[in-house]
């Protein structure tokens, strides 16, 4: 995204890749709302493989930003983060980013990232640990489901309902 003021939410943004900056999200110039995504499997050649932020100010509220390589990268400009999960990526999970005190960096018990299933168990620490106030009237979450179940909406782009998802076999 370059300038606008994009809202990007309730996304699954997977397996995409930059030769230089910004694999999953590339943000510039923008004042940017990205909440209640997953961002799992990114990778970028430069920095940011999960998010590259260059300029402009963006504001980050219940995301998983997971198993990328590397994690968020902020160049320059203003961001904020609240209640977001970043977990297991590569080589940093934060570049020139002060993580809010509400953020975690916790495993999220993804049911199977591998094979892209990126539903949250049943017992995960990220379930019902969102933040409401960043939701859009009627927002649903990656299976169409509305977005608060048991009154806290989840990080993510899954609001788990208490499925317990079966584990991918290993390979």
């Amino acid at each position: 995204v370059n300038g606008g003021t994009p809202t990007i939410g309730n996304n699954v943004i997977y397996s995409n890749v930059s030769f230089n900056e910004g694999g999953g999200l590339y943000l510039k110039n923008a004042t940017s709302k990205v909440y209640n995504n997953t961002l799992s499997a990114n990778a970028s050649g430069g920095n940011g493989g999960a998010m590259y932020m260059e300029a402009g100010s963006a504001a980050l509220s219940n995301n998983l930003f997971i198993y990328n390589s590397p994690g968020l990268y902020r160049a320059s400009g203003t961001l904020t983060t609240k209640k977001n999960d970043i977990f297991g990526n590569l080589l940093y999970n934060y570049y020139n980013i002060t993580p809010d005190a509400t953020d975690k960096a916790v495993d999220p018990l993804i049911a199977a990232p591998v094979t892209r299933d990126l539903h949250i168990q049943a017992t995960s620490p990220v379930r019902g640990a969102g933040d409401n106030a960043a939701l859009e009237a009627g927002d649903t979450d990656m299976d169409g489901q509305p977005r608060i179940q048991d009154g806290t909406v989840d990080i993510g782009a899954d609001e788990s309902d208490g499925t317990k998802w079966e584990a991918a076999p290993p390979i």
